[in-house]
């Protein structure tokens, strides 16, 4: 189903608390035939319900791309590791 702004949520491929009333997760969308992954903080209302923030980016699900951003992460994590001596 589209939302008001013309994208469909395809799956969450990942969901992760970042704190209590945030979380990040990892989208794939289709806007105008074309698929992206959307990684976007999402933020709890007075409600308890869950709603997406402007906090986030988009970028063509191509395999390069997806490729580039899980070598980026995997940089991030020998980074962290790395680090964790030196805390």
């Amino acid at each position: 189903m589209k939302n008001a702004y013309g994208w469909t949520v395809n799956d969450e491929v990942a969901s992760m608390e970042k704190n209590e009333v945030e979380s990040i997760r990892i989208q794939t969308k289709t806007h105008s035939g074309q698929q992206y992954v959307d990684l976007r903080v999402w933020y709890v209302d007075e409600y308890g319900e869950y709603h997406p923030s402007r906090k986030g980016f988009t970028f063509p699900a191509t395999t390069a791309k997806v490729e580039r951003f899980a070598e980026a992460i995997e940089a991030l994590l020998y980074h962290v590791r790395g680090q964790a001596g030196h805390a």
